[in-house]
Protein backbone atom coordinates (compact mmCIF):
# COMPACT_ATOMS: atom_id res chain seq x y z
CA UNK A 1 0.00 0.00 0.00
CA UNK A 2 1.21 3.38 -1.01
CA UNK A 3 -0.78 6.85 -0.66
CA UNK A 4 2.43 9.24 -2.48
CA UNK A 5 2.51 13.00 -1.46
CA UNK A 6 3.42 15.64 -2.96
CA UNK A 7 4.93 19.28 -2.05
CA UNK A 8 4.94 22.15 -4.68
CA UNK A 9 5.33 26.05 -3.54
CA UNK A 10 3.55 28.69 -4.89
CA UNK A 11 5.48 32.24 -4.14
CA UNK A 12 5.02 35.31 -6.42
CA UNK A 13 9.12 35.28 -6.95
CA UNK A 14 8.44 31.81 -8.78
CA UNK A 15 11.18 30.37 -11.10
CA UNK A 16 12.69 33.45 -11.73
CA UNK A 17 14.87 33.68 -8.56
CA UNK A 18 17.50 31.57 -8.10
CA UNK A 19 17.42 31.25 -4.05
CA UNK A 20 20.29 28.85 -3.97
CA UNK A 21 23.73 29.59 -1.88
CA UNK A 22 26.59 27.86 -3.88
CA UNK A 23 26.22 24.16 -2.66
CA UNK A 24 26.59 20.31 -3.39
CA UNK A 25 24.53 18.22 -3.01
CA UNK A 26 24.49 14.74 -1.39
CA UNK A 27 21.37 12.70 -1.03
CA UNK A 28 20.86 9.38 1.15
CA UNK A 29 17.44 7.96 2.02
CA UNK A 30 15.13 10.65 0.99
CA UNK A 31 17.59 13.33 2.87
CA UNK A 32 19.46 15.97 1.27
CA UNK A 33 22.78 17.26 2.94
CA UNK A 34 23.93 20.99 1.37
CA UNK A 35 27.10 21.72 1.90
CA UNK A 36 26.46 25.03 2.63
CA UNK A 37 23.62 26.47 5.08
CA UNK A 38 21.00 28.31 2.80
CA UNK A 39 18.91 31.40 3.20
CA UNK A 40 16.42 33.02 1.88
CA UNK A 41 12.68 32.07 1.70
CA UNK A 42 13.32 28.10 1.08
CA UNK A 43 10.35 25.99 2.31
CA UNK A 44 8.24 23.14 1.80
CA UNK A 45 7.79 22.32 -2.32
CA UNK A 46 10.69 24.46 -3.27
CA UNK A 47 12.82 22.65 -6.22
CA UNK A 48 16.15 21.48 -5.80
CA UNK A 49 18.09 21.26 -9.50
CA UNK A 50 21.29 19.09 -9.41
CA UNK A 51 22.69 16.63 -11.70
CA UNK A 52 20.07 17.29 -14.75
CA UNK A 53 17.33 15.94 -12.44
CA UNK A 54 15.39 17.86 -9.77
CA UNK A 55 13.78 17.19 -5.93
CA UNK A 56 10.98 19.15 -3.87
CA UNK A 57 11.43 19.94 -0.73
CA UNK A 58 9.17 18.72 1.69
CA UNK A 59 8.33 18.83 5.59
CA UNK A 60 10.39 17.31 8.31
CA UNK A 61 9.55 13.79 9.00
CA UNK A 62 9.79 11.02 11.10
CA UNK A 63 9.62 7.46 10.15
CA UNK A 64 6.89 5.31 12.42
CA UNK A 65 5.89 1.36 12.38
CA UNK A 66 3.87 -1.08 14.74
CA UNK A 67 1.81 0.58 17.61
CA UNK A 68 -2.32 0.53 17.93
CA UNK A 69 -5.32 0.80 15.83
CA UNK A 70 -5.72 4.67 16.15
CA UNK A 71 -5.01 6.22 12.85
CA UNK A 72 -2.80 9.17 12.46
CA UNK A 73 -4.50 12.22 10.51
CA UNK A 74 -3.47 15.93 9.29
CA UNK A 75 -3.87 18.05 11.68
CA UNK A 76 -3.39 15.82 15.00
CA UNK A 77 -0.88 17.06 17.44
CA UNK A 78 1.14 13.60 18.86
CA UNK A 79 3.56 13.52 21.60
CA UNK A 80 6.74 10.81 22.05
CA UNK A 81 6.23 8.84 25.32
CA UNK A 82 9.28 9.09 26.35
CA UNK A 83 10.54 12.28 25.37
CA UNK A 84 7.64 14.75 25.29
CA UNK A 85 8.54 15.78 21.83
CA UNK A 86 5.59 17.39 20.30
CA UNK A 87 4.36 17.85 15.93
CA UNK A 88 1.19 18.79 14.48
CA UNK A 89 0.78 16.33 11.73
CA UNK A 90 0.95 17.74 8.13
CA UNK A 91 0.71 14.89 6.04
CA UNK A 92 1.13 11.11 6.77
CA UNK A 93 2.89 8.59 3.61
CA UNK A 94 2.00 4.84 4.57
CA UNK A 95 4.49 2.82 3.12
CA UNK A 96 2.69 -0.93 4.40
CA UNK A 97 0.37 -2.42 7.20
CA UNK A 98 -2.80 -1.13 7.82
CA UNK A 99 -4.68 0.99 10.80
CA UNK A 100 -6.90 -1.53 11.65
CA UNK A 101 -3.89 -4.55 11.45
CA UNK A 102 -2.53 -2.37 14.14
CA UNK A 103 1.11 -2.97 11.99
CA UNK A 104 0.68 0.33 9.72
CA UNK A 105 3.91 1.62 9.20
CA UNK A 106 5.74 5.07 7.00
CA UNK A 107 6.59 8.95 7.36
CA UNK A 108 4.96 11.52 9.39
CA UNK A 109 5.40 14.92 8.06
CA UNK A 110 5.36 17.72 10.61
CA UNK A 111 4.08 21.54 9.72
CA UNK A 112 6.10 22.39 13.77
CA UNK A 113 7.60 20.31 15.91
CA UNK A 114 9.11 20.95 19.63
CA UNK A 115 11.40 19.15 21.39
CA UNK A 116 13.30 16.56 20.19
CA UNK A 117 12.07 12.68 19.58
CA UNK A 118 14.12 9.62 19.82
CA UNK A 119 14.19 6.54 17.81
CA UNK A 120 11.70 3.71 18.99
CA UNK A 121 9.24 5.22 20.95
CA UNK A 122 5.80 5.22 21.53
CA UNK A 123 3.67 8.03 19.44
CA UNK A 124 0.70 8.76 21.65
CA UNK A 125 -2.10 11.35 19.58
CA UNK A 126 -3.34 13.92 22.09
CA UNK A 127 -5.09 16.79 20.35
CA UNK A 128 -8.20 16.50 19.32
CA UNK A 129 -8.02 13.58 21.75
CA UNK A 130 -5.68 11.39 23.57
CA UNK A 131 -5.32 7.93 22.03
CA UNK A 132 -1.64 5.83 23.48
CA UNK A 133 0.24 4.08 21.01
CA UNK A 134 -0.73 5.10 18.32
CA UNK A 135 2.63 4.30 16.61
CA UNK A 136 5.98 3.73 17.45
CA UNK A 137 8.73 6.13 15.71
CA UNK A 138 11.10 4.28 13.65
CA UNK A 139 14.17 7.30 13.38
CA UNK A 140 14.68 10.49 14.30
CA UNK A 141 13.61 13.39 13.12
CA UNK A 142 14.74 14.02 9.51
CA UNK A 143 15.00 17.29 7.33
CA UNK A 144 14.62 21.35 8.46
CA UNK A 145 12.98 24.13 6.50
CA UNK A 146 13.85 27.74 6.40
CA UNK A 147 17.03 29.64 6.84
CA UNK A 148 20.68 28.51 7.72
CA UNK A 149 19.43 24.82 7.27
CA UNK A 150 21.69 22.21 5.56
CA UNK A 151 19.33 19.23 5.67
CA UNK A 152 15.80 18.65 3.99
CA UNK A 153 13.79 16.09 3.47
CA UNK A 154 13.57 15.37 -0.68
CA UNK A 155 11.10 14.12 -2.84
CA UNK A 156 10.18 13.42 -6.48
CA UNK A 157 7.22 14.61 -7.89
CA UNK A 158 5.50 11.81 -7.54
CA UNK A 159 6.31 11.62 -3.93
CA UNK A 160 8.69 9.22 -3.74
CA UNK A 161 12.01 9.63 -2.03
CA UNK A 162 14.27 11.41 -4.29
CA UNK A 163 17.23 8.63 -5.20
CA UNK A 164 20.55 8.35 -3.34
CA UNK A 165 22.54 11.30 -5.10
CA UNK A 166 26.78 11.47 -4.19
CA UNK A 167 27.98 15.06 -3.82
CA UNK A 168 27.28 17.21 -7.13
CA UNK A 169 26.51 21.13 -7.51
CA UNK A 170 23.13 22.34 -6.48
CA UNK A 171 22.10 24.63 -9.93
CA UNK A 172 18.86 26.08 -8.64
CA UNK A 173 16.82 26.61 -6.05
CA UNK A 174 13.51 28.04 -6.41
CA UNK A 175 9.82 28.50 -6.04
CA UNK A 176 7.97 26.17 -8.74
CA UNK A 177 5.01 28.22 -9.58
CA UNK A 178 4.38 31.74 -9.21
CA UNK A 179 0.75 32.09 -8.88
CA UNK A 180 -1.78 29.25 -7.70
CA UNK A 181 -3.63 30.01 -11.63
CA UNK A 182 -0.10 28.53 -12.92
CA UNK A 183 -0.46 25.82 -10.28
Amino acid sequence: MSNRITFYSVSPVGNDVDMKVAANITISGGVATLSAAQTGNIGAGCRIEYNSTHAYIAPNRIGFDSGGTTEIKIGDKIEGGTSSATGIVRAVHISSGSWSGGDCAGHIYFEKTTGTWQDNEQINRVKPSNSSNVGTTNGTLEGNIGNGNTEFVVLTATGADASDQSSTSVTHIYHEFSSLALW
